[in-house]
């Protein structure tokens, strides 16, 4: 019942058909949650080390395997599997470190995230919450739910989804140039199975309820990709926003706006070959897909084309 609900869930599976990380991590997710519930201490060490290996944003949503028991009202030895926890997140770090030793990297960039979240301002993070739970779990999820918990869950489980629903809005707060609703992923576990439970024999008046949300997710994505191919001649320059670059392919030269050196069109109009400049490199930032939709924060127009120095230097026709 709760598999379903999860399944059904918009969100859940966009993020699968657009190669993000949270795939994999939500998939360690479960995991760890199943072996919390069935106390195999050995294998929710090693998940939790795998996790935290994938990517560190998911030591943010670890707490939140422990509330799982709470809310299914399933007896563990909380003590023992918070202190593997912790050690499957320190070792997973040290391992980071080594890593990033051995490769030469730095942590350069890494506060820029932060940065960008403390500067969004209250509204603003209030509208992306709002929005990461109408586009990723329905629009009435949440009133569902909180008049569910208000009027079944006990006192500690309300402790629980509040604590719960705190970290919820810390992730889905910051939106930045991507599908950011998928960090809150996580949550679609928690959220169906508290349907399950609390719905009783009703759950299936909510699984026709996302149903329609689905099929109309599914049709949009049905008309394949929404990014533009490339139909120019072979073996000469494009010039393409980076937004695109790991949905581009071109046999010639690409130059990336924002990444690549764009002094080097000059070398190649003197060479003989042709430049050409991608409708997708003129409107970025603006009209940014995401997915099969246009991201929300891309609407507006509120700053300048990337690529507007170009139409002061050179000569562009259609």
């Amino acid at each position: 019942k709760a598999a379903l609900i999860y399944a059904l869930f918009p969100l859940i599976w966009i993020i699968n058909t657009n190669l993000m990380i949270e795939s994999v991590l939500l998939f360690f997710y479960v995991l760890s949650v199943y072996f919390l519930l069935r106390q195999r201490k050995i294998w929710f060490l090693i998940t939790i080390f795998l996790m935290v290996g994938v990517h560190l944003e998911a030591i943010i949503w670890l707490p939140t395997i422990f509330l799982i028991p709470i809310i299914l009202k399933k007896k563990i030895k909380y003590a023992e599997f918070i202190k593997l926890g912790v050690l499957g997140i320190v070792v997973s770090i040290l391992f980071y470190l080594i890593l990033f030793g051995v490769s030469g990297r730095n942590f350069s960039g890494s506060t820029e995230q932060a940065i960008t979240y403390f500067s969004s301002g209250i509204l603003r993070m209030l509208r992306n919450i709002w929005l990461t739970i109408s586009t990723g779990f329905g629009s009435l999820t949440a009133f569902i739910l909180i008049f569910l918990i208000l009027k079944y869950a006990s006192k500690k489980e309300k402790i629980v989804w509040l604590i719960f629903g705190l970290i919820f809005c810390l992730m889905a707060a910051n939106w930045q140039g991507d599908l950011m609703a998928r960090r809150v992923a996580f949550a679609g576990i928690a959220v169906s199975l508290a349907l399950t439970k609390y719905l009783k024999k009703g759950w299936w008046i909510f699984v026709l309820y996302l149903a329609p949300i689905s099929i109309a997710n599914i049709l949009l994505y049905a008309q394949g990709s929404p990014f533009s191919q490339t139909k120019i001649p072979q073996g000469q320059v494009l010039i393409e926003t980076h937004y695109l670059k790991p949905f581009t392919k071109y046999n010639g030269t690409i130059l990336w706006i924002g990444e690549s050196d764009l002094n080097v069109i000059d070398n190649n109009l003197s060479s003989g070959k042709r430049v050409f400049l991608s409708g997708d490199s003129i409107t970025a930032p603006y009209r940014l897909l995401v997915g099969g939709n246009y991201h929300i924060t891309s609407l507006g127009r509120v700053g300048d084309s990337e690529s507007r120095f170009l139409f002061k230097k050179y000569q562009i026709s259609k």
